[in-house]
């Protein structure tokens, strides 16, 4: 489907779940538009039980797992979206799915009693695990976890989805043992990063949450608020491709590719709130494994508190 330009400005055709849709915006950076899948319908997912993280991708890239809640039932539950596919599939009860390879994932079941959980696709066996981490103080307070691959760590979070992105404080081994505080950004000035796959470099959101605009700054490990500034604007996620070519940002209704050795920045969807009274705001954003797609969570919020849409953006013919 094409998107239709009215007076310089992009009506988009927005469809049910699974729909193929064109996403576009009038911006001051040029807009190439890209394709992109509606995953999630509007108002089924409530906002209020959004958790880290909002998508975790299947090691071959060719699928995600998301959790949702329902805007009537807050019965938690998560899904499986196969790429190209039209209709999400409910695969257990339970939040924060994270995938630790191409068969298993952990979750957090909710249901009591609360339990870390890890399930086989291909099986549909579950098993309890790291038991040791319901000796933690905050274990009643854990909302979310995410897996650290690099450490092969569990991390817990307390609090409920923040402005920006957040893996949690407390990290563990997958036996349960307390490896100790987890803190991503060191830097308070930094509101939110990412690094560079094979390099030294980092991109990161600076400023204040409240302020109107943020700075997008481009520089190095261990210095990330010291970068040049690449872009401003109500900058809401950052996120560098694996491949280490893109660098993809939330601004306000946007997302924004910027390539970090020319630095041209193209817009490659906007997003508009379909309830009047409602405002949205691109809130997190998650590369694929291969980079070839991109996963973005449109947070509206209106007077009913609001509802989560995921997105997700083929980036496999941009050349930028």
């Amino acid at each position: 489907m094409k998107t239709k330009a009215i007076l310089a400005a992009i009506v988009v055709i927005v469809l049910g779940v699974g729909a193929w849709a064109m996403l576009g915006g009038g911006s001051s950076v040029k807009v190439e538009l890209v394709p992109a899948w509606q995953v999630t319908p509007p108002s089924l997912y409530t906002a209020d039980m959004q958790v880290e993280p909002f998508v975790s991708w299947a090691p071959d890239s060719r699928s995600l797992l998301f959790a949702g809640a329902g805007s009537k039932s807050y019965r938690n539950r998560i899904y499986m979206w196969k790429l190209g596919e039209k209709q999400v599939k409910p695969v257990v009860d339970g939040t924060s799915p994270n995938f630790i390879d191409s068969d298993t994932f952990i979750y957090l079941r909710t249901n009591l009693p609360h339990a870390l959980m890890k399930y086989s696709l291909s099986s549909g066996k579950e098993e309890e695990i790291a038991q040791n981490i319901k000796t933690s103080e905050f274990w009643s307070e854990v909302n979310y976890l995410t897996y650290n691959p690099e450490h092969k760590s569990i991390i817990l979070g307390l609090s409920k989805l923040s402005p920006y992105y957040n893996p949690g404080c407390q990290e563990f081994d997958l036996t349960g043992k307390l490896i100790g505080a987890y803190r991503l950004i060191k830097d308070d000035a930094v509101l939110d990063a990412s690094w560079e796959p094979k390099g030294s470099r980092s991109v990161a959101v600076v400023g204040s949450e409240t302020a109107p605009a943020q700075e997008l700054r481009l520089g190095r490990e261990g210095k990330e608020a010291e970068g040049a500034v690449v872009a401003t604007g109500s900058i809401g996620a950052v996120a560098w491709s694996p491949n280490g070519r893109l660098i993809a940002y939330g601004d306000g209704v946007n997302v924004n590719v910027l390539n970090p050795e020319t630095h041209k920045t193209v817009t490659v969807a906007r997003f508009h709130a379909v309830p009047p009274n409602s405002t949205t705001c691109v809130r997190r954003l998650s590369w694929s494994p291969d980079s070839n797609s991109l996963a973005a969570l449109d947070l509206v919020m209106d007077d009913t508190g609001g509802y989560p849409l995921i997105y997700v953006l083929d980036m496999s013919k941009l050349n930028l």
